[in-house]
């Protein structure tokens, strides 16, 4: 997941791989919320064909990917809002807040779909359609920021 994120050729500037990155996690927390597990997890079947195809770039890039201070071959985890140190002493920090807050989104949309005695896959369909929506016009508002 991380080496796909570090080698996908991002369009955009940093404002697109956040992006990108909130929506890949927006859906595994639809994902979460349906299947009702312990805990969200992010897997390589939710990224975008763009993201995935990052992946044939490891062979040229090997070097640069021996360079980095996380172990790529194991779970990486990030608490929200809270610290705390890897095997490796690095630390992760999740605290941002967004304009356009994709969790809120989802689980207020879930509940208000549930009540309206939709399925689950009624509900996912609404709330995926919602979440690309967002990152439609998030694009567009990008675009026409970098003409300027």
């Amino acid at each position: 997941m991380i080496k796909a994120l570090l080698l996908y050729e991002c369009l955009g500037n940093i404002g697109q791989l956040k992006s990108d990155i909130q929506l890949i996690c927006a859906k595994d927390f639809l994902e979460y919320m349906v299947s009702k597990k312990e805990m969200v997890e992010v897997k390589l079947s939710t990224l975008a064909q763009n993201i995935q195809e990052g992946l044939f770039k490891i062979k040229e890039k090997r070097n640069e990917l021996s360079l980095l201070e996380v172990n790529l071959h194991e779970d990486v985890i990030f608490e929200g809002n809270k610290e705390f140190i890897d095997v490796k002493n690095t630390f992760l920090v999740d605290n941002y807040k967004t304009r356009d807050d994709f969790y809120e989104i989802i689980v207020n949309n879930w509940g208000k779909y549930e009540k309206e005695g939709l399925t689950i896959q009624e509900i996912r369909e609404k709330i995926g359609k919602k979440l690309m929506n967002i990152l439609k016009n998030f694009c567009i508002l990008l675009k026409i920021k970098m003409k300027r």
